[in-house]
């Protein structure tokens, strides 16, 4: 939070309409969601038709007395206590000229990923181009591979849908928190394909949420808090599911659940604990979470053992129970000692870190 926050003033009009929402509606929660949320003569002037990538509404929030400038050198947006009138004009006495590679740089730490500056003009774009545009500013660089490889497209047309009709990302997590206990009721009861659909949509309505959050600027302390409570504590009880529901499974088939797969149950929960307190350790010591230290910590965190990737593991063994009905038990044994893997392997990352020089810098940001 800044000491003296500036205002928002938007210069002009415009007719375009992104998200559900006009430009000067859209601009005016951006700037204040950043922390434009002053009442002084610091002011943040920007065209009305003028749409700017994440960094570059926080570095200009943050940067008084700088005007920043298009591709052609045209003033577009500043951080000034003078007039408006700087807008649109290619000098400005007292203001510090920055273009948007330079005010905005390339990597986003608050979304984990590089992200080149960009400033968008809505007079000759396509309204379409530019929500394609912000909705893949919205998403984190950093993440699993099903969310980073299979959700983006079907995502971005749901959030669009959900902004048209004037929808909250609270509602939106509301339906998949109510998914994520019919996810647990099927594999509880040895339901798996029901379980998969309705545990397959949460996760998909988990990406939803949080992009129609940042897109139309709605994101808010509580819904971060209901958001991310719910991501943390429902995979345990997923787990816990599937161990129950393979004995379920297998006793109708007239098979024994083996016994060593509740150690495997209390190898994963353990391990989800376990994993939780490393990246906390490495996030208070060095300031930025383990998965964006090291190319290969980026890398990890793609397939590392989360709920995502763990789903699909389980989904996979259950596919293959047409060829070996065992073949669930032995997914489950595998989340088991992929989750160690991947513990046993962060592990030595905050280790390493331990001997490094101070402060650390992530792969993304040194690039």
């Amino acid at each position: 939070m800044l000491d003296n926050p500036p205002a928002i003033e938007i210069v002009g009009t415009s007719k375009a309409r992104i998200w559900g929402l006009n430009m000067v509606e859209w601009q005016t929660r951006t700037f204040r969601k950043a922390g434009a949320t002053g009442q002084g003569e610091a002011r943040i002037l920007i065209d009305a038709n003028t749409a700017l990538s994440p960094n570059l509404v926080r570095a200009l929030i943050a940067s008084p007395n700088t005007a920043l400038t298009n591709a052609e050198g045209q003033i577009v947006a500043a951080h000034s206590s003078g007039s408006s009138d700087v807008v649109g004009q290619t000098a400005a006495p007292g203001l510090t000229l920055m273009d948007a590679p330079t005010l905005g740089g390339g990597y986003d730490k608050a979304l984990r990923k590089m992200e080149p500056a960009y400033i968008l003009d809505m007079r000759t774009e396509d309204p379409e181009t530019v929500m394609r545009k912000q909705f893949a500013s919205s998403y984190k660089g950093i993440t699993d591979f099903v969310t980073k490889w299979f959700w983006p497209k079907p995502a971005y047309y749901v959030t669009r849908f959900c902004a048209n009709l004037g929808l909250t990302p609270n509602q939106v997590t509301t339906v998949g928190f109510i998914l994520c206990l019919t996810a647990f009721w099927a594999f509880w009861t040895g339901q798996w394909w029901l379980g998969f659909a309705t545990g397959w949509m949460m996760t998909f309505l988990d990406t939803v949420d949080g992009k129609l959050a940042r897109t139309t600027m709605t994101y808010s302390k509580w819904g971060n808090v209901y958001d991310h409570g719910i991501d943390l504590v429902h995979p345990p009880f997923w787990y816990w599911a599937w161990w129950v529901g393979l004995g379920v499974t297998l006793s109708g088939q007239g098979l024994t659940r083996p016994e060593w797969v509740f150690t495997a149950l209390i190898a994963i929960l353990i391990g989800y604990v376990v994993d939780r307190i490393i990246e906390g350790i490495f996030l208070a010591q060095f300031g930025m979470h383990i998965h964006v230290w090291t190319r290969f910590n980026s890398a990890l965190r793609f397939f590392i053992a989360r709920r995502n990737p763990n789903t699909f593991i389980m989904m996979v063994g259950m596919i293959l129970t047409v060829v070996n009905p065992m073949a669930g038990v032995w997914a489950f044994g595998a989340i088991a000692a992929w989750t160690w893997i991947c513990i046993l392997l962060t592990t030595l990352s905050l280790i390493v870190a331990q001997f490094k020089a101070r402060p650390l810098v992530s792969w993304m940001d040194a690039t």
